[in-house]
């Protein structure tokens, strides 16, 4: 049985503060959709990902979080299980957001590569992810 504390433990304005100042980022959670090619085949598309509300603008998938760029040791110790992860996003509890995923930000485009749900409390989820280049 969880504990719930007497009263918030942050106050509501610390709470608006930290969404302006550290939730500032506009990110897009899509999902791959496989559409036949008409040749027997299938080509991988994206699409916003419906387990995210539309946002503000309308968008499947929007939310907000914050992006941090991994340190050279970060990026070496997490390199070590598999693909490198670039760069750690923070998001809001989302039930079902997987490795299969990608996160857009503006022009940017990162693949998932791990989710965790810190301390299994499903209120923040820390996104490891890669940049795509694009050419």
């Amino acid at each position: 049985m969880p504990l719930t504390p007497d009263a918030p433990i942050l106050d509501p304005r610390l709470i608006d503060h930290f969404q302006r100042r550290f939730f500032n980022c506009d990110f897009v959670v899509q999902a791959p959709t496989d559409a036949a090619d008409g040749q027997g085949g299938s080509t991988r598309t994206w699409a916003g990902w419906t387990g995210i509300p539309a946002g503000a603008n309308n968008a499947v998938g929007e939310c907000l979080g914050a992006i941090h760029q991994l340190t050279g040791l970060e990026r070496e110790a997490l390199g070590t299980i598999g693909e490198l992860a670039t760069h750690e996003i923070n998001v809001a509890y989302a039930a079902g957001l997987d490795p299969t995923m990608r996160v857009l930000y503006g022009a940017r485009a990162f693949d998932v590569l791990n989710v965790d749900d810190y301390a299994q409390q499903h209120l923040l989820l820390g996104l490891y992810v890669a940049e795509r280049f694009r050419k």
